[in-house]
């Protein structure tokens, strides 16, 4: 009986941590430079592929590899890709795969000997970690966070907030980037706060179906419109 006893009290605080936790949602929009990951590891990979002497005989390989991997990684950053536009690229990409145009650009590329030595590959892989990193900081200071009553934005390293009352509140997600939908589930968060005449536009918001399913959870308590226009 004892050892029940002493055991309720800390039952009791790690539901109380745990219904704290379910209560907020916390959303922190990234910059389009995150999606350059696959980039960054590329880099990565060729830096083992390629040992970490000077050239060889693969240099050229691995050279190709970085490049068209940043060539495919690039315009995601540079330009939004709706779904019709992404159709059309798949369709484009097929025709280019049944005519075989993808030969005479490979042979082109090859003939052109890309390449660049392991430390290239490294400091380019360690920039991008310690971009990576800087983002992170970033993202611990300047967020948002909503809870049953309010809409919070957090920023500045002093911690100044701004607040925004949470009835009444419109959300409305939209994917409109297949690619950054593709690779880290982001999209767009519309937020229409009641006494605000201009809506919140969040960008490249991370996982933004759970985001959201998570908001349609702490909202759930208030009269509010969640719009879903996206996937």
């Amino acid at each position: 009986m004892p050892e029940e006893t002493s055991k309720a009290p800390e039952d009791n605080k790690r539901e109380a941590d745990r219904a704290a936790r379910d209560s907020r949602v916390f959303i922190r929009p990234l910059p389009k430079i995150v999606f350059l990951y696959p980039t960054a590891i590329a880099a990565l990979v060729c830096f083992v592929g390629q040992g970490a002497g000077g050239p060889t005989e693969l240099s050229s390989t691995f050279g190709l590899i970085f490049f068209l991997t940043l060539a495919l990684n690039l315009p995601v950053v540079a330009f939004n890709f709706s779904r019709l536009t992404f159709v059309v690229l798949v369709l484009l990409v097929i025709l280019m795969a049944v005519l075989k145009a993808w030969t005479p650009v490979f042979g082109f590329l090859g003939e052109r000997q890309i390449a660049a030595t392991s430390p290239f590959y490294f400091w380019f892989f360690a920039l991008m970690v310690a971009i990576y990193l800087g983002v992170f900081i970033q993202t611990r200071f300047d967020y948002w966070e909503l809870t049953h009553n309010e809409l919070l934005h957090h920023h500045g390293f002093l911690g100044d907030v701004d607040r925004y009352p949470a009835p009444g509140l419109r959300i409305t997600k939209e994917v409109d980037d297949v690619f950054e939908f593709m690779l880290l589930g982001a999209g767009r968060l519309v937020i229409q706060p009641p006494v605000e005449p201009r809506a919140i536009v969040l960008e490249s918001v991370p996982r933004v179906n759970y985001i959201e399913e998570r908001l349609k959870d702490v909202l759930s308590t208030l009269k509010v419109t969640v719009g879903n226009p996206g996937l």
